[in-house]
């Protein structure tokens, strides 16, 4: 499934929205974890080449949730490669146009290579979450939640060391997708769609 995902076409077409969401389930199934695991450790190791698109970086938060401590710290470490990786890859880029690229090519080149661009999808991943919380009081619900945020934005923070600039930009971000966007998948609710 990875491999064919690196195709642009498969990725975008076939694999939609709810079939992406369906697949990230996978790695939660305590019902086949030889499955579960499989698929962690192979998505860690696409995460590590940083041979996927950002959606699929975002899944990796859930290793966060695997029992398994080798399979969360070899996790974490794809996670932090991929991020150093993607940020190396954008200098990289951008250092090499000769001229100022448009501001239509530099978006999309900046929303498919800054590692801060996975924001979107892992918040639209947690808002599915299984066992999402119903209340706010409901500690051991949200509990898993915040370990798979941590578990993205502590590596997005750290690879920037003492020059972290991106905190207000990630919550810029995260305003702008709660009072600008409505979920695609929820039924009537106004706002943009994602």
């Amino acid at each position: 499934v990875l491999k064919m995902m690196r195709n642009q076409y498969v990725q975008h077409r076939l694999l939609d929205t709810p079939r992406w969401r369906a697949l990230a389930w996978v790695m939660l199934d305590p019902e086949e974890e030889t499955v579960a695991g499989a698929f962690t450790r192979k998505l860690a190791k696409a995460v590590r080449r940083s041979k996927v698109h950002l959606k699929f970086l975002a899944l990796i938060s859930l290793a966060a949730l695997d029992e398994c401590v080798d399979a969360r710290k070899e996790a974490r470490q794809a996670v932090t490669r991929a991020v150093q990786n993607l940020r190396r890859g954008y200098e990289d880029y951008m250092a090499g146009q000769e001229e100022e690229p448009s501001e239509e090519a530099k978006r999309k080149v900046t929303t498919s290579m800054m590692p801060e661009y996975l924001l979107p999808y892992l918040l639209h991943l947690l808002a599915h979450f299984p066992d999402f919380p119903t209340s706010l009081n409901d500690a051991g619900r949200w509990r898993p939640l915040h370990r798979c945020l941590a578990f993205l934005l502590e590596p997005l923070m750290a690879t920037l060391g003492a020059e972290a600039d991106n905190l207000s930009f990630l919550l810029l971000m995260t305003d702008t997708i709660l009072t600008g966007y409505k979920d695609a998948a929820a039924e009537g609710k106004e706002g943009g769609e994602y």
